[in-house]
């Protein structure tokens, strides 16, 4: 089966996916750069997490 689309419309439809394949392009590089700030994020929260707990043993032996 054949349909006549006028050119007008082709052109809508090409522009219409540029700015699909655009918007997906922007979503993926916006999601990469939140999964290395969660990375960063847990690895913050590691390090602060021994760095209290190296402080707390601290402080107990100067007690002792």
């Amino acid at each position: 089966h054949y349909v006549d689309v006028p050119e007008e419309k082709v052109d809508i439809v090409e522009q219409l996916f540029g700015k699909v394949e655009s918007l997906e392009e922007k979503l993926n590089v916006e999601m990469q750069t939140n999964i290395e700030a969660l990375k960063e994020m847990k690895n913050f929260k590691k390090e602060k997490s021994l760095l209290l707990e190296f402080t707390n043993m601290k402080i107990f032996f100067l007690m002792l």
